[in-house]
């Protein structure tokens, strides 16, 4: 098997320095935790949510399924990134499932067909000449006015594999480096197993909700 050629431009739609984020990269799994029929609605997604700098829209998608849309699109195409959620409870708390598209002009997701470097992630896996989307899975809190994406911690991942501590399936590269390749059912019962280990999940910067503007009233 060729080696995994994996690109991480920052952690999860969040920009910071290199050697901040360094810590904080998400674990990449090849399979979903979630089938498209297990999506469920949380409409408190909906809406526009900004970090310092950056601006998003939520909009609801197929199958109960939900894109962030970068507002910054590129300058030469006018494509933009997206983050296409899943999201749905295990043992009662919120998970997601999330993977990356580009956003053409007329609403039409699509794989990139070269690496994007954006101001946010993006995360693209080569194996046997085909792009395939790598899933990042993680907990979901929503507040009011805040958003946290809770991901499963790469760093502790590749620690936690290597000294045998957990047991999921997964494959290793030629770097040493592991990706998960466990199926839905056995993602389900991994992240369950981890709900209650702090450990095992990277708190990421929260995103603030823009205000709605009001329209005008005339007088």
């Amino acid at each position: 098997m060729r080696p995994f050629q994996v690109f991480l431009i920052t952690a999860l739609l969040i920009s910071c320095p290199p050697h901040l984020c360094a810590a904080t990269l998400p674990a990449k799994s090849l399979q979903g935790v979630f089938s498209p029929d297990e999506c469920e609605l949380v409409p408190e997604l909906v809406g526009g949510w900004a970090i310092p700098g950056v601006k998003y829209s939520v909009r609801e998608s197929d199958h109960h399924k939900y894109w962030m849309i970068d507002q910054d699109a590129d300058l030469k195409t006018g494509d933009k990134l997206i983050l296409e959620i899943c999201a749905a409870h295990i043992g009662g708390q919120l998970f997601y499932d999330a993977t990356f598209q580009i956003l053409r002009r007329g609403n039409k997701p699509t794989l990139p067909p070269e690496f994007v470097v954006g101001t946010g992630i993006f995360a693209v896996n080569i194996v046997g000449g085909f792009w395939v989307p790598l899933h990042i899975v993680g907990k979901l809190e929503i507040g009011q006015n805040n958003l946290r994406f809770l991901q499963i911690d790469d760093e502790w991942l590749q620690e936690a594999l290597k000294s045998r501590l957990i047991t999921v399936p997964s494959v290793e590269d030629d770097s040493g480096e592991y990706l998960l390749t466990a199926n839905g059912k056995q993602l389900k019962a991994f992240v369950a197993s981890l709900s209650a280990n702090p450990k095992a999940f990277s708190e990421q910067q929260s995103l603030t909700r823009i205000p709605e503007r009001k329209p005008n009233r005339t007088p």
